[in-house]
């Protein structure tokens, strides 16, 4: 099971949640394009190709 940060873990569940990486950003006062490299790196820490298949996987190993 790969190792997150906090912040991964906020992104992750706002994905979960539907929102769009501005609404992520607005709300964890960051801009888009720092949720789009998290979003980056949580898909590479879970191999997943897509946003779907992240949040896939991050609810079979519990994140979510």
């Amino acid at each position: 099971m790969p190792r997150l940060t906090h912040r991964e873990k906020q992104v992750i569940q706002l994905l979960s949640e539907g929102k769009t990486s501005l609404q992520i950003g607005k709300e964890l006062s960051v801009s888009a394009l720092t949720i789009d490299t998290h979003r980056r790196n949580l898909m590479q820490k879970f191999a997943a190709k897509n946003t779907a298949e992240l949040i896939k996987t991050a609810m079979l190993h519990r994140f979510i």
